[in-house]
């Protein structure tokens, strides 16, 4: 007898005239959950406790813009010969995590200058909710039946039924990537707070180290998933971005710890 993930049992429900996506509702689970962790996270560092609400949701549309463009250049080919709204159709799955990071912290470091708020406290407080936000949206991707993997004779393997894979045989089992990334997540979680509670507190570490670490740490993790996703579509670029995004996600996490070091050095060279 072969064990293995059942295929999800709905993929949405009913409410009155409305139909709504089990996705979206861990979207929004992991979005509040965020919001209550950061918020907590914050107040206790700074003391500030109205800053939190205002990023949160003024990064939230560019966060699922930027999430959205990363997909759908990730995917080109599957929006080709595709109606043009089916680009904006978010409800459907396809966002891409990494390109919400970007741009969330691009427009974040705009609105933490114009509220002179210190933005790699706030960063180091978020940190650990995103990824606890992440873990919401995998399960969501479970029931939109996306983030699988190859293949796989191992008992865990993820059975499809989704109306989407029938070019794929389902009598087959395919790695359960959204598994994966839930267990990496919680992993990185563990070390995140290990790090900030019984190392950055002892020794002079800069503010920004947890999140550095959680983007370099991040960036890693993908890069071991990446060769096991099943890639349904690929780009007209010939182009993996989530190698490339990971690997951004790493040097941008060094850049960050590494700031005051390279900030120091830059003001024994002016003095020379």
């Amino acid at each position: 007898m072969h064990f293995y993930i059942p295929p999800p049992p709905i993929s949405g429900f009913w409410l009155g005239p409305l139909y709504v996506h089990m996705y979206s509702v861990f979207m929004l689970a992991g979005a509040l959950v965020l919001f209550e962790l950061t918020n907590r996270r914050f107040i206790v560092l700074t003391g500030n406790r109205e800053f939190t609400a205002f990023a949160v949701t003024s990064l939230l549309i560019p966060v699922i813009l930027g999430a959205r463009l990363w997909h759908v250049v990730s995917h080109t080919q599957m929006y080709e010969h595709q109606p043009f709204y089916k680009v904006f159709a978010i409800w459907q799955g396809g966002l891409g995590f990494i390109g919400g990071v970007f741009s969330g912290l691009i427009c974040f470091f705009v609105i933490a200058k114009i509220k002179k708020v210190p933005p790699f406290t706030f960063l180091d407080a978020l940190a650990p909710g995103i990824l606890v936000a992440l873990c919401f949206a995998r399960l969501g991707n479970y029931f939109n039946g996306e983030v699988f993997g190859t293949e796989t004779t191992l008992p865990w393997g993820l059975k499809l039924s989704h109306e989407g894979f029938k070019d794929l045989n389902v009598e087959k089992y395919f790695h359960p990537i959204f598994l994966y990334e839930i267990i990496l997540n919680v992993f990185i979680i563990v070390i995140l707070l290990v790090l900030e509670k019984r190392v950055f507190v002892k020794t002079v570490f800069p503010k920004g180290s947890v999140f550095a670490a959680f983007l370099v740490l991040y960036g890693l993790g993908r890069f071991a998933l990446e060769p096991m996703r099943y890639n349904l579509q690929q780009n007209s670029f010939g182009l993996d971005l989530n190698y490339v995004g990971a690997a951004a996600m790493i040097i941008v996490g060094v850049l960050i710890a590494c700031r005051h070091t390279i900030a120091s050095g830059k003001l024994r060279n002016s003095g020379d």
